[in-house]
């Protein structure tokens, strides 16, 4: 069987990748937001990094009909 993902989420996702500079990783408001949530409830024993997210404005995408809030995230020291 072959899946392909499809719709405004997958576009969105691709459209960060584009617009990311070497090595850097773009995000939108809400994953951010989910992020911490989980972070906060995690009891995995994996220890999770710290991540510190940067915001970079809002930026404007094709096929994307709203600017979108962006935030580059990075691991702290």
């Amino acid at each position: 069987m072959n899946y392909t993902a499809q719709g405004h989420t997958t576009n969105l996702a691709a459209r960060l990748c584009s617009a990311a500079g070497g090595g850097e990783v773009l995000t939108i408001a809400g994953t951010h937001q989910a992020a911490l949530g989980a972070i906060k409830t995690y009891q995995g024993e994996v220890k999770i990094p710290r991540l510190s997210f940067k915001p970079k404005g809002q930026m404007h995408f094709k096929n994307v009909a709203e600017p979108i809030q962006v935030l580059s995230v990075a691991t702290k020291s």
